[in-house]
């Protein structure tokens, strides 16, 4: 499992947990902030880089809220969540 941290109006945290093959889960711990788009996503791997893009019944999530997770060395780094802030950074993962 993969953890980040990032500050909304408080601390958000914001776990995956993967399995293995073509679909990863997303559970989202957070306080203040409403939780939308858990669920499954499809895992596509393209020069060690995992694309992940929603495949799951919420509605007003669709296959266009992607991103992305890298691992170099012995860290993974994520791309593509937060707020407008930190949206495009890659943003260091815990693992847990």
């Amino acid at each position: 499992m993969l953890k980040q941290k990032l500050p909304l109006r408080g601390m958000a945290s914001i776990s995956y947990s993967f399995k293995r093959g073509n679909e990863a889960i997303l559970e989202t711990n957070t306080y203040h902030e409403p939780i939308r788009c858990n669920g499954k996503y499809l895992v596509r791997e393209n020069n060690n880089m995992f694309e992940l893009s929603y495949n799951d019944k919420e509605d007003n999530c669709t296959s266009s809220g992607v991103f992305y997770i890298k691992k170099e060395g012995a860290k993974y780094y994520i791309k593509g969540i937060g707020s407008e802030a930190t949206i495009q950074e890659w943003l260091e993962l815990e693992k847990g």
